[in-house]
Parts: structure tokens; C-alpha cells; sequence
């Protein structure tokens, strides 16, 4: 039975608390119940509506309950609830016949034999202890999962000493096509009336029909006067023994019926002996068949079937118990694959106090120690003890930073992060210590700045004040204090600087041209400019002051100009400086010295004149660096030239002569950028292009290994060999990896034979493997030759041109259909069984071991069919086509068992 949840609001019948809903019927409901004072399941049947007669027989199925059979119902009290009675008996796990049968129609002969015979076993004693069932039908027989019967419901049972009758309609209270044709023609019935039900459910179980056909009452006619229908006509090649059980149990006269239950139960054991031993011994076999080829799920469901059949069968016991064993080794593998799965992702969040408990039930489950858990056990304890360690240490700096001892809170987090330095979480707790901390500090010495300032400003002291007034704003910038004593201290430092400068300024900033303290002055004026603040001096005093600086410059400049041209006298004669315009004429071999000489001169003049004239002072100086613009623009024209050729010669992929143009433009402009930029550019293109050529070849030589063409793979490599150390290391790791399987395809394939001499398995494989290595290392060594024989380094560019470029290949031979061959290769491995081509024709296989690989040479080209066993002897077939361009037939099978499952391992 399954128990389905009713909305019924009862929860409590008795001592019973109410679980859920069994089934409904006519006269009341069946509950699942549980008796909380010993922890038992029980079903509860309680009656819907409360009449004196269903009273009567409820108490009478109660009665039952002096019967105690393993196939009766156990009934454990009779109560009333709510003035209703109700009947707590035994919970039967399984499900009715009456299901079974609309679920599978009909039922194998041993399987329904089982079931009758059981049956019989329980009525026998009932009848035996005078209580006759009178209701023997599908739905009130239980079957259990192991095939065990329970019979149920008593309900319109009578004692056999009882003369009191229930109801005048008593005969009929049952379904009418399992009742008697006495009781239906209202005659006296005992026990063997029940006999004649369980022929009825007999004939059912194995045709799926009812002896005397007909839905309806027409058919209690035939029930009584009629004979029932041949099982051959529904079922061919049952035992003549079983007919004869069905005659008499469905005789019509009493006399012919069996007298007891038991006398049919023993009919049907003799008869069920035989087929039992067959049919078991069949499934056993299947079984085992099925545990040698690690089917253990099926062989499971087989033997069940088996223990249906004989449920006392020793060898169904032995064997099921082994399967039981294996299934379950298969679970802890998958339960131990998921604890590894579980402890991984517990380590790598760093969860330590759950991989302990993972990897501590792992290994109960790892027997074999299949993965080394003890080590990795004890790794996750020593980082848990650290993990708690460290929240020890969190938690101190918690509680200390709650008491404001944050410097104690900063170690406590710095010993947590020796321990675990790669806790973020923890690095970024201490970060925010560490700016809190220095928060305090800032905030410590603001308050000390600030009350020192005070002090200074009162004593009149604006520089000391000022300076640490700054240093207070660098920390607080908008605190009101500090700008409100800033201004102040600044006002009164620039009031007292501003007198101090007004009474000095007209005394010390005169100095004519040819005075000699003419530095002093000049030196005065930029300091004295430099002291006062811009907004601390009127516009005009700042003015002047800024023209009388400019004045002494220029005429500092004038002066070393006139020294320089020897009127050094004259100046200091106190000539005139406009007079200084007519300049001695010179003789002509100092003309060109002293043109320069005369320009600076004349510029430093008209500054004296005019006053500050930048238009003048360009065009002087415009004339004087007109030789060395016309040489730069010549230089750079020259160099523009050589670039414009290098970058057409990268366009023409001619990157060599590009770098000769280069290289002579550094050695006559060393340094120049725009060279350098070019040179970049051309070896970035030389790269590229030796990059993609290589590419080409290697996925050219891709291709030609997956035609089987595995020498011509390995040649157009080592045609690009010498452009390997241009290109980046991912391009050459996929050149040594190709060129690694081109060797190995190489070595794998072997010569035709060289004698007709038949050589037994591994030999043939292993001469072969020597011949293709000898050929091999000549090959190699004949391109090694040729490719080295001369010593001068080839260019990689034009390696990797002639490697874009494929080799013409050679005319390939017209393949023969009868000389090919076809290479066997199943993952993890197998051994080959048979190979037929699509007539059925077998190919020979080679003598000895016939493990995968497996090559077979001088087949015809087609579609072979292959069968090979794998490493649990289970056999499959593959269809694989062969041609002179394809000859591998490969196949992957999976794991063949939990240690290659878990380890990888091959079994």
C-alpha cells in the first residue's frame, strides 16, 4: 500500500496520531496511522456510517484478530473514536492483487502458483480455528515487494459455529463472480467456498479473465450451471496438472471440490516444485551472467524475480546478498566521488571546518585509500587550527578597538595576517584600522598645531603662526578656526611686509646704467617682489616695482655687450648708449666673427630704446638661425626620403632591404626618432609575416596528417624549422607538439611485410616498428644533410615565404581496393572478436594477442563490421569504413569499472 495524504482534519484516532489516507471504500476509510508509545506504523479502519448491522460486522472482523498466521492480517485492538468504532491492525508495505493485476494483466505461472498457495496457507488455518472469509477476492490480498501474501479484510467473515445469520441478503454481501454457486443459490457454505473464490482468482491471474464470462448479473447462470472456459483457449503448453487443480477447485458439486485449503495448497506445491526449480535455476543463471559482466542492477532485479518464485531458495539468497555487496561498493564509489567533488570546492573557499567533516566520512567510504585522504585530512586540520587562530586574534581586535586601545587592535590583526596573509577580509580590516589609526594621529596632532598657533598669534608672531597654521590646514582644510587665523596672521604679517617695503623701495631701487652696484639693485628688486604677496601690495607699488627690475636687466645685458666689443671705456666714461649705434667699421676678415656679436648687441640696444619689443627680438633672431633651419630642413627631407623607400619595400615584403636603408640612416643620424620608429615598424611586419607563414605550414601539415600522410606532415615542419626563433612561443609549442605526432604516427605505422613467411602476433608489429625507425633516422638524416651542408644562416623571412608556399605534391598512385589497410583502436582498450565485410565474409585476424590497437593490412577498401569485447568481456559491434585516406576505426567505450571510474586507472 502507499499511503497518500488526505485533507481529512482528523490527526489522532485513539492512541494512533493519523499520518495519512490509505483507501476508501463503501463502509468507511482506511488510515495510516503511528502508535507514538512504540514507534509501530499501523493501519487504522474506521467505519463512515454508524448502523446497528455494520456494527455488527466490523466487531465480527475484529474477531479476526484471534487468528495469528504470516498470512493474515494481524489485528492489534478494536476501539471507538467519536462513538464510531474503528480497527487498529498491522501496515502491510506493498500493494493489493487487484492493482497488480489491472497493471499487468496477467501474472507468470510460478508467480500466481506462489501467490494461491500462500493463500491457501492462510484460509487452511482459518478454517481450521472454525472462520470461514466468504469474501476471497483480488482486493483483499496483499502483496508484498519480497512476494510475500497477506490476506485482509474480514469483514463479512463468519464463524463456523455461528447460527445467527446477518442479514437475509448475507450471500450477495460479496463480488459475484468469486461466490460459490452454492451461497449463490442460497444454500449452506463452509470452507470450501473459499476454495472456489481462489480457483476464480487462479484462472485470472494466468489468463488475465474470468472463468465465466460476462460483466453482469447473466452471469451467476453460468456460474452455476455452466462450466468454465479452457485455459488452452486463452494460454498454449500449460501442465496438465494445473487443469486438474482448476477442475476441482472450481467444481461445482461439493463433493468433487477440495475438502481443505491445505489439500489444494499441497496440490499446488507439487505441481509448482518442478516449474520452481526450472525457472529459478534459469534466472540464477541469468543472473550470474549478469554479475559477471558487472550488470549489477539487472542481475539485482532478476534474482528479486527468482525470490518471488522461491522465496527460500538458498543459492537467490547467496547471490543476492553478493550483487547487494557490489551495488553498494558502486554507491560508496559515487558517494565517495562526491565527497572529493565537496572537499575541493570546501578548499577552495576555504572552508576548513567542512572539509574536516567531508574528508572524515571519506574516508570510511575510501577503503583503499584510492586518494590519500589521511595527508589531505591532516592539511585541512592544521588550516582549520590556523583559521580558528586567526579568528581568535580577529575577534581580540574587535573587542580592543571597542575599548579605543587601537594601536593593541593593529597588532592583534597583524599577528592574524602572518598566519593567513591571503585573507582579503582581513587585509582590508587591517587597512581600515591602519587609516583609523592614523585619523587619531592626524587628529592628535591638529589639536597640538592649532593650540600652538594660538599661542603665536598671540604673541605676534605671524611667520611661526602662519607655518603652523599651514600644516594644521594640510590635515584639516576646512576647519573654521584655522581659516580664521590664517587670515588674520597672514593680514597683519602683509600690513607690517607693505610699510617695511615702502620705505625701503625709494632708497635702494635707483641704480643707473653704469653704476657699479647695478647687481645689488636688481638682486634687491627680486627679492623685494618675491617677499611681498601679490594681494598684499597695491596694484601701482607692484608695477613699478616689477619695471624697475626689467630696467636693471636690460641694462646688466647692454653692459657685458659693450665690454664685449671693447667700449667697455666709453660706457664707463659715461657715454651715451645711443651713440654706441655707429659701430667702427671692421676689417673683412672680422666681419663674419663679429656679425653675431653685432646682432646681440643691437637687440640688447633697441631693448634700451624701445623698452621690451618681442616683435623686434624674433626678427633679429629669425635672421640668425637661418642657416642652421635650411641645414635641419635638408637633413630632414633626406631622412623623409629613406623612409618613404623602406616603408615600399615593407609593402613589397622586401623587409632586408628596408633594415639596410635603416641601418645606414642611424649611422648618419644616430638617435633621430623618426628612424628608430621605422625600424619598429619594419621588424613588427617582419614578425607578423614570419608568424603567419608559419601558421600556414603548420596547419597545412595538420591537414596532411589527417590524411595519414604523416611524412609529408613532418617535412613541410621541417621546411619552417629555421623561422622558429622569430615567432612567439605558442606559435613554436604548436610546431613541436604537431611535429611530436607526426613522429609517433610515424613510429606507429609499420612496413609491408618483407616475406610471405607468416609471423606469429607482437613479431610482426615489432620488425615492423625497427624497419619504419631505420627508414626514419635514413630520411632525417638525408634532410639534415642537405639542409646543413651549408653553413650560412637562412634568411627567416624568406624561409617563411617559401613556406606559405606549398611544395607541388607528388602525384599520388591510384589506390588499390585490395591493398589498404585499417588500424583498430577502443579507449580504454578491448580485444578484437571478429571483423566481416558486408557479405559476411571474416577477415583473418593476426594470430595471438589481439588487444587494441590492432592493425590489419591488405583489406579491401569498404564498410567492415567489428566486434570487439571490452575490459568487462562485454561484447559490441561498430560498423567502420576504410579507404586508401581513411583507416582508422576508433572507438571509446567509457570506464569498464569503479577503479578506472575513480583512479583512471585501466582494470
Amino acid at each position: 500500500m502507499t499511503a497518500e495524504i488526505s485533507n481529512n482534519p482528523i490527526t489522532k484516532i485513539g492512541r494512533y496520531r493519523i499520518t495519512g489516507e490509505l483507501g476508501r471504500g463503501g463502509m468507511g476509510i482506511v488510515y495510516q496511522g503511528e502508535d507514538r508509545l512504540i514507534g509501530r506504523r499501523v493501519a487504522i479502519k474506521t467505519l463512515t456510517e454508524v448502523t446497528p448491522e455494520l456494527r455488527e460486522r466490523f466487531y465480527l472482523e475484529a474477531k479476526s484478530g484471534i487468528l495469528s498466521h504470516p498470512n493474515i492480517v494481524t489485528v492489534y485492538e478494536l476501539g471507538e473514536h467519536e462513538e464510531s468504532p474503528f480497527i487498529a491492525m498491522e501496515f502491510i508495505e506493498g500493494d493489493s492483487l487487484e492493482k497488480l493485476l489491472r497493471a499487468q494483466k496477467r501474472l507468470s505461472l510460478l508467480e500466481a502458483l506462489s501467490i494461491v498457495e500462500q493463500i491457501c496457507a492462510g484460509l487452511g488455518y482459518a478454517h481450521g480455528h472454525g472462520v470461514v472469509h466468504r469474501d476471497v477476492k483480488p482486493a483483499n490480498i496483499l502483496v508484498r515487494p519480497d512476494g510475500r501474501v497477506t490476506i485482509v479484510d474480514f469483514g463479512i467473515a463468519r464463524l463456523a459455529d455461528q447460527t445467527k445469520q446477518l442479514t437475509k441478503t448475507d450471500t450477495l454481501l460479496g463480488t459475484f463472480h468469486y461466490i460459490a454457486p452454492e451461497r449463490l443459490k442460497g444454500e449452506a457454505s463452509d470452507g470450501k467456498a473459499d476454495i472456489w473464490s481462489l480457483g476464480v482468482m487462479l484462472y485470472e491471474m494466468l489468463t488475465g479473465e474470468l472463468p465465466f464470462k460476462g460483466r453482469d448479473v447473466s452471469a451467476l447462470y453460468r456460474v452455476i450451471h455452466e462450466p468454465y472456459v479452457p485455459l488452452a483457449e486463452h494460454i498454449q503448453d500449460m501442465p496438465d496438472d494445473l487443469s486438474r487443480v482448476l477442475d476441482k477447485a472450481l467444481a461445482k458439486q461439493l463433493d468433487a471440490r477440495y475438502a481443505t485449503a491445505e489439500e489444494m495448497a499441497f496440490d499446488l506445491h507439487v505441481l509448482a516444485q518442478g516449474l520452481k526449480h526450472d525457472r529459478v535455476g534459469s534466472l540464477l543463471e541469468t543472473a550470474r551472467r549478469l554479475t559477471e559482466q558487472s550488470q549489477f542492477a539487472s542481475a539485482r532485479t532478476v534474482l528479486l524475480q527468482a525470490q518471488r518464485i522461491d522465496p527460500v531458495n538458498g543459492d537467490t539468497k547467496s547471490l543476492l546478498s553478493d550483487v547487494q555487496d557490489r551495488l553498494s561498493h558502486l554507491h560508496r564509489g559515487e558517494q565517495l566521488r562526491q565527497h572529493i567533488e565537496q572537499v575541493q570546492d570546501a578548499e577552495s573557499g576555504r572552508r576548513w571546518s567542512d572539509a574536516v567533516v567531508l574528508l572524515l566520512q571519506a574516508q570510511k567510504l575510501d577503503t583503499e585509500n584510492t586518494f590519500n585522504l589521511d595527508e589531505r585530512l591532516q592539511i585541512a586540520k592544521d588550516e582549520r587550527s590556523q583559521q580558528q587562530r586567526v579568528l581568535e586574534l580577529w575577534k581580540q581586535a574587535d573587542d580592543a578597538r571597542h575599548f579605543g586601545d587601537l594601536t593593541g587592535a593593529r597588532d592583534y590583526l597583524g599577528q592574524a595576517l602572518q598566519i593567513d596573509g591571503r585573507n582579503t577580509e582581513l587585509q582590508n580590516a587591517y587597512s581600515d584600522l591602519q587609516r583609523e589609526l592614523k585619523r587619531h594621529q592626524q587628529q592628535r596632532r591638529f589639536d597640538e598645531l592649532l593650540q600652538t598657533a594660538r599661542e603665536e598669534n598671540g604673541r605676534q608672531r605671524c611667520t611661526e603662526a602662519i607655518s603652523l597654521l599651514r600644516e594644521a590646514a594640510e590635515i584639516d582644510p576646512v576647519h573654521p578656526e584655522v581659516q580664521d587665523l590664517l587670515i588674520s596672521a597672514t593680514a597683519r604679517q602683509t600690513e607690517g611686509t607693505r610699510q617695511k617695503g615702502l620705505d625701503t623701495t625709494d632708497s635702494n631701487s635707483q641704480n643707473p646704467l653704469g653704476s657699479k652696484d647695478s647687481d645689488s639693485a636688481g638682486n634687491h628688486e627680486t627679492r623685494l617682489l618675491e617677499t611681498l604677496p601679490a594681494d598684499g601690495l597695491p596694484h601701482q607699488l607692484t608695477s613699478e616695482v616689477e619695471d624697475k627690475k626689467r630696467r636693471v636687466d636690460i641694462e646688466q645685458e647692454v653692459t657685458a655687450l659693450v665690454s664685449n666689443l671693447g667700449l667697455v671705456q666709453n660706457a664707463n666714461d659715461g657715454a651715451d648708449p645711443t651713440k654706441l649705434l655707429k659701430i667702427p667699421q671692421q676689417p673683412h676678415d672680422q666681419a663674419q666673427g663679429e656679425s653675431d656679436l653685432t646682432l646681440q648687441f643691437s637687440e640688447a640696444l633697441l631693448k634700451a630704446q624701445l623698452g621690451e619689443a618681442p616683435s623686434v627680438r624674433q626678427e633679429l633672431r629669425a635672421e640668425q638661425d637661418k642657416p642652421v633651419a635650411n641645414a635641419m630642413e635638408e637633413i630632414q627631407t633626406a631622412i623623409n626620403v629613406a623612409v618613404t623607400a623602406c616603408d615600399e619595400a615593407m609593402a613589397a615584403r622586401n623587409f632586408d632591404h628596408c633594415l639596410h636603408l635603416l641601418d645606414d640612416l642611424e649611422k648618419q643620424y644616430p638617435g633621430n626618432s623618426l628612424v628608430a620608429a621605422a625600424r619598429m615598424t619594419c621588424e613588427s611586419k617582419r614578425g607578423q609575416k614570419v608568424k603567419q607563414l608559419l601558421q600556414e605550414a603548420i596547419q597545412m601539415a595538420q591537414q596532411q596528417l589527417a590524411q595519414n600522410s604523416a611524412k609529408r606532415a613532418e617535412e613541410t615542419l621541417r621546411e619552417v624549422e629555421g623561422a622558429l626563433p622569430y615567432v612567439t612561443l605558442d606559435v613554436r609549442n604548436d610546431w613541436k607538439r604537431l611535429n611530436v605526432k607526426c613522429e609517433t604516427s610515424l613510429r606507429a605505422k609499420s612496413p609491408a611485410p618483407v616475406s610471405n613467411v607468416p609471423v606469429k602476433g607482437g613479431k610482426v608489429r615489432l620488425y615492423a616498428m625497427v624497419f619504419a625507425m631505420a627508414s626514419a633516422l635514413i630520411v632525417v638524416g638525408a634532410i639534415s644533410y642537405r639542409r646543413y651542408e651549408t653553413p650560412a644562416q637562412p634568411d627567416p623571412v624568406a624561409v617563411s615565404e617559401s613556406a606559405s608556399t606549398p611544395t607541388a605534391p607528388t602525384a599520388p598512385t591510384a589506390p588499390v581496393a585490395s591493398s589498404t589497410d585499417m588500424e583498430i583502436n577502443v579507449s580504454p582498450w578491448a580485444k578484437v572478436v571478429s571483423v566481416q565485410d558486408k557479405s559476411g565474409k571474416n577477415i583473418v585476424l593476426p594470430e595471438g594477442d589481439t588487444t587494441t590497437p590492432l592493425r590489419l593490412e591488405a583489406v579491401a577498401s569498404g564498410i567492415y563490421e567489428v566486434t570487439f569485447a571490452g575490459p568487462d568481456n562485454k561484447q559490441h559491434t561498430v560498423e567502420c569504413r576504410v579507404s586508401p585516406n581513411e583507416h582508422l576505426c576508433s572507438v571509446d567505450i567509457g570506464s569498464p569499472s569503479l577503479k578506472h571510474a575513480l583512479t583512471g586507472e585501466k582494470s
